[in-house]
């Protein structure tokens, strides 16, 4: 005879529970790598902060979204957290909230009604419909910092529809 089935929420958590919710601007873009951030300083922050806002910053010339949140994510932490609180509504990137707290996402930027919301330097959201900052030599950072991921070159110098 097999035990009686659980009547309560068994270990770990409840699937019941609300998740943190992530607000972008419209039509701005944020790697994996800085979601997994955003959620690792939202679990560790205090109470009182509502959110983690990751700041809107262009890529460097010669790099990729996922290149630069992993060198982000690499960087060791030069500020001190409690500098790093804001109690501004309106931000201009990326923000993980936590459950029950209310934003509106624009073009551009992101309206909180709570605060404050803790800024988070090693995460990365990016407007990929903004204009380059004219013409630039590639970035030594535009490297991958793990080197061991191959990387791929498309290149094409004519139309061919055979090879389509």
């Amino acid at each position: 005879m097999s035990p009686p089935p659980p009547t309560g929420p068994g270990p770990g958590p409840d699937p019941a529970a609300p998740e943190p919710m992530l607000v972008l601007p419209t039509d701005w873009v944020i790697d994996d790598v800085s979601r997994a951030a955003l959620a690792r300083r939202l679990a560790g922050a205090p109470a009182h902060v509502v959110g983690v806002l990751a700041p809107g910053r262009p890529v460097p010339p010669g790099s990729s979204l996922r290149v630069e949140s992993e060198r982000r994510a690499a960087a060791p932490s030069v500020t001190d957290e409690v500098d790093q609180l804001t109690d501004e509504r309106v931000h201009a990137g990326a923000v993980l909230l936590r459950p029950g707290v209310h934003a509106v996402a624009g073009p551009g930027e992101v309206t909180v009604d709570a605060g404050p919301i803790l800024v988070d330097d090693h995460a990365l959201a990016h407007d990929p419909w903004r204009a380059p900052r004219g013409d630039a030599d590639a970035d030594i950072d535009g490297r991958p910092p793990f080197p061991w991921r191959p990387v791929v070159v498309v290149l094409g110098t004519e139309d061919d529809l055979d090879l389509a």
